[in-house]
């Protein structure tokens, strides 16, 4: 039986602290997040670079579903480090998005980051649906209620339209929805 040489890696992950989130998201915190102003917030950009050039990879299907996470940071982050909470962005996704996608990726994680009893903890989302289900349903849950009067309130884009745009919009590609 013949053994099978390894294959070439074609891409490398590169994980660094960003400037460019950490200016972004305190202009928001500034405007939106008043009790985070004093947080100690870790500012990651994760990217998939190509091994033969290291230019930034295209971004896959699976960076368009997951382009940032957030978290609390451990006892012992907190202690050690004085880090309240973590934001990564997919830097991969962050390469093709426009600024107000941008925008609401950093506003969309910072909603996560809360402090409970004096302690930085994660906050889940305000609801939790498909789009299928409000389009056969309506707005039937109290937090679909809320969702549908604040999106009354907001209307703006958040990439100009496009005659090929899919149902559901970037929104719903993006996981925001």
């Amino acid at each position: 039986m013949a053994m099978r040489k390894p294959r070439k890696p074609k891409h490398r992950t590169e994980i660094q602290q960003s400037q460019t989130l950490k200016e972004l998201a305190t202009d928001i915190i500034v405007d939106d997040f008043s009790g985070l102003k004093n947080a100690n917030i870790e500012y990651v950009m994760k990217t998939r670079l190509n091994v033969d050039d290291g230019l930034i990879a295209p971004p896959l299907e699976k960076d368009q579903t997951n382009p940032g996470t957030a978290s609390a940071a451990s006892a012992v982050d907190q202690s050690v480090h004085h880090r309240h909470f973590r934001i990564q962005v997919n830097g991969n996704w962050w390469e093709k998005a426009t600024s107000e996608q941008r925008q609401a990726l950093l506003h969309h994680l910072l909603c996560h980051c809360w402090y409970v009893d004096g302690k930085p903890r994660l906050v889940k989302h305000d609801f939790c649906g498909f789009v299928s289900e409000v389009r056969h349903h309506g707005a039937w849950t109290r937090e679909l209620r809320h969702f549908e009067d604040a999106m009354k309130q907001q209307v703006l884009p958040l990439e100009p339209e496009s005659a090929g745009a899919a149902e559901g919009g970037e929104q719903a590609k993006l996981g925001l929805v």
